[in-house]
């Protein structure tokens, strides 16, 4: 039996190819968001360290507090800076993600079609070859009646 072959394969593979890309890109922006939200959480962290520092120890070394204070607000920049960046990673990783599911879409369409046109093609393919075999089986009936009545002259 003859294989099969696709003859929009070549359109599939580059189809593979761009869904391939998109998803690296997908990994890639997703994992700068998880990045992201790590430092975001790491800042909260810090900040929430600082107050727990300035309860605890009271303010009695003036220069201590205020080194607390400015780490304490530097924190708080930081984190805006970094909630910022996320927001703007996220939209990104929305827009990336819309994208892959699309090439996912047309490379789906494909092998649908492949699937649909491999099946059809093998169930022509099996259906050629119990003809051929019945084609052959009948011949051998034919031939072997025709052997029969002409040896014994029985029909």
């Amino acid at each position: 039996m003859k294989r099969f072959q696709f003859n929009l394969q070549r359109i599939l593979s580059l189809r593979e190819y761009k869904e391939k890309e998109w998803e690296i890109k997908l990994g890639e922006i997703t994992g700068r968001c998880v990045h992201l939200q790590s430092a975001v959480a790491d800042r909260i962290r810090n900040r929430e360290e600082v107050l727990k520092l300035r309860h605890r120890e009271g303010p009695e070394d003036l220069q201590y507090a205020e080194y607390m204070e400015d780490y304490f607000q530097r924190m708080m920049v930081e984190q805006k800076y970094l909630e910022q960046e996320l927001l703007e990673a996220e939209r990104k990783r929305v827009e990336i993600q819309e994208s892959f599911l699309g090439a996912s879409r047309d490379r789906k369409v494909l092998d649908n079609l492949k699937e649909k046109r491999q099946k059809e093609y093998y169930k022509a393919q099996a259906a050629a070859e119990f003809k051929h075999l019945d084609e052959m089986n009948s011949g051998a009936a034919v031939r072997k009646m025709a052997y029969r009545t002409a040896e014994g002259g029985e029909a």
